[in-house]
């Protein structure tokens, strides 16, 4: 059977489609202000703690009082940023080089012909450490 027409489905849409007008406000007879209201929150008891004497000299008995530090006398300043932070010496230096190598990779201290023969090595791969380098920004130059 062929769809029907355009004609007949047109009205029927249109009665499905059209909303009702809701209804007005003189025809509701609700009026929202004269419903009684529960309390918020439950009724206020009152306090049933002896009222304080604040006259006598116990009110204060159950609190410890905190006694405050000593006052600081003769205070020296903080150092100065220029004392912190000054350049190590030639022979803080040498002496903080010394102690590197007073211990091997584990801990154990090292005896003197040890430390001597690991200055000597550490000085052998700063040499070769320098020559790479001399030789890798001579070849970047060229």
């Amino acid at each position: 059977p062929p769809p029907p027409s355009f004609d007949t489905i047109e009205p029927q849409q249109q009665e499905i489609r059209a909303p009702a007008a809701p209804p007005s406000f003189d025809t509701i007879g609700y009026n929202m202000m004269e419903d009684p209201v529960a309390p918020s929150a439950p009724p206020v008891e009152p306090l049933t703690a002896p009222p304080i004497d604040l006259l006598s000299s116990n009110h204060l008995s159950t609190i410890t009082s905190i006694v405050p530090p000593p006052p600081i006398t003769e205070q020296q300043p903080p150092p100065s940023f220029d004392t912190l932070h000054q350049p190590p010496t030639q022979q803080q230096q040498q002496h903080d080089e010394d102690a590197v190598f007073d211990f091997d990779l584990e801990g154990n201290a090292l005896t003197p012909a040890q430390k001597l023969k690991m200055m000597e090595e550490q000085r052998a791969i700063l040499a070769q450490i320098q020559k790479s380098s001399t030789q890798d920004s001579a070849s970047q130059a060229a």
